[in-house]
């Protein structure tokens, strides 16, 4: 097992149940919970004065010990920063952060796409076309479900700008997937992932996308 990678659940808030960074301090969550495997060709950076994780396409960082987050309908929110350095040819999808295939979480697809995903792949919001990602430019990503709201629960967000939303026309539901960070076909840099069990507001995506300001240096669109 790599001693490069940190799984850190903080105390600032008990609904930062994860965090990764990529610092070299641990392999473990601090908690005890969650270990890490990376596999492949993921090695550890500096970027732009930033430890990160690098993924040259072959890669998967797997999360032991997460296949029971969110397998019920609850809140949650998916954060990275991430760098794409080059455009994969959509003829597969790799997760950026989740549970794959389609149990929930962020992916990348071609030309820059980011998608949210839960339960199946038509239940999924989108950045396409003006508001896709670039390449060598780090972006913030936030992915955010509400069960609890009525209407209007699924929520995408690139560098802090709200780029689609819908009902989900599915619940969260049990599987036996492990938790990814990268995914054989994505190449790029990962700055750090989140996961909370809340469903972050408008304002705390905000405030958020501050602490990290290679992403918030970012054009926003």
């Amino acid at each position: 097992m790599s001693g490069w990678l940190a799984l850190q659940a903080t105390g600032a808030s008990a609904d930062l149940i994860t965090r990764w960074t990529f610092d070299g301090a641990s392999a473990n969550d601090t908690a005890g919970e969650f270990h890490s495997l990376p596999q492949g060709d993921v090695k550890l950076t500096t970027d732009e004065g930033r430890s990160v994780a690098q993924f040259g396409g072959n890669g998967s960082i797997v999360i032991e010990g997460g296949r029971n987050l969110f397998s019920r309908p609850e809140p949650f929110s998916l954060e990275v920063v991430v760098k794409p350095t080059a455009f994969n040819d959509g003829k597969i999808e790799p997760f950026l952060l989740g549970k794959p295939s389609y149990s929930w979480g962020l992916s990348y697809f071609r030309q820059g796409q980011i998608y949210g995903y839960i339960n199946v792949g038509s239940n999924s919001i989108r950045a396409i076309e003006k508001n896709s990602i670039p390449l060598n430019k780090y972006s913030h990503a936030i992915l955010v479900h509400d069960p609890s709201l009525d209407g209007t629960n699924f929520f995408l967000y690139i560098n802090a700008v709200l780029v689609d939303s819908k009902r989900s026309a599915h619940p969260l539901v049990p599987n036996e997937v492990d938790v990814v960070i990268g995914q054989p076909g994505f190449e790029g840099m990962i700055d750090e992932a989140r996961i909370y069990k809340h469903a972050l507001t408008a304002e705390e995506v905000k405030d958020s996308m501050k602490k990290f300001p290679a992403a918030a240096s970012s054009d926003q669109k």
